[in-house]
């Protein structure tokens, strides 16, 4: 079974609590397993891992009660995650305006923060990467939207116009191994 930090919990319960009222945010509650009702109204602690599949289970009841489209839910929690995440760890990517030295960092944090799967970044010239994620199972869409959406926000805060993410398509392996060419100016 696999694990993801606290932190990627906090992405969503800091949107909730920006977003939605309290009788939402209870009814959201009442959606969930006993289980995972009980992992979300203890302390998530932003470094602890918990499981991925709680995760799985709060982004669906999520998704379900939001009542817009999964993409573009999970893409406005992914942009505003990565305005808080660039904003606290890698100010001084922020402030040098510099998106290749970001992707090269995260790179070295990824499993401190995200603890789930693993990343390489090739960068491929001054304005291009390849990210490679890997994971030990298959990932819903919410998670890949908040993901491609955090990853494009995080190069604009560093600096960069334009940027352009695609996912290459991977046939052999499913959803389990994710692609990405990102280009920017």
């Amino acid at each position: 079974m696999s694990e993801i930090r606290g932190l990627i919990f906090h992405s969503r319960l800091d949107y909730l609590q920006k977003h939605w009222n309290g009788s939402s945010l209870k009814k959201l509650g009442e959606s969930l397993s006993l289980s995972t009702r009980q992992l979300i109204s203890d302390q998530i602690f932003w470094v602890n891992t918990y499981p991925f599949e709680a995760l799985k289970e709060f982004d669906l009841a999520l998704g379900r009660a939001a009542g817009q489209p999964e993409a573009e839910l999970y893409s406005d929690i992914g942009r505003e995650f990565a305005v808080a995440l660039v904003e606290r760890y890698f100010y001084n990517y922020v402030e040098a305006g510099a998106p290749s030295k970001f992707l090269l960092q995260f790179q070295r944090l990824y499993s401190y923060l995200w603890g789930f799967g693993e990343l390489e970044v090739h960068l491929e010239e001054q304005h291009k990467a390849e990210l490679s994620f890997t994971f030990d199972e298959e990932i819903p869409d919410s998670f890949r939207f908040f993901l491609e959406a955090f990853l494009a926000r995080a190069l604009e805060i560093c600096g960069a116009k334009e940027v352009s993410l695609n996912r290459e398509p991977d046939f052999n392996t499913g959803e389990d191994h994710l692609v990405y060419h990102l280009s920017w100016r």
